[in-house]
């Protein structure tokens, strides 16, 4: 999947793909995951996420629920 910025915050990825914001919030406590960031170090900053790590982790996400 093509995004239009490299870094997105959740409120865009959510008007982007049409999952909830809430799901791109809780991707940033995901253990192992490398692509949700703040960039300030405050708990009530935005949450941004670097597509294109993302769209890797998803798609080893349904490569792993395919194989089940």
């Amino acid at each position: 999947m093509e995004y239009p910025k490299r870094i997105m915050s959740t409120a865009e990825m959510s008007a982007y793909t049409g999952q909830r914001q809430r799901y791109f919030s809780e991707l940033y406590y995901f253990p192992g995951q490398k692509f949700a960031f703040r960039r300030k170090n405050s708990p009530r900053s935005k949450i941004y996420i670097d597509t294109a790590e993302y769209e890797k982790w998803r798609m080893r996400q349904v490569k792993l629920s395919q194989r089940r």
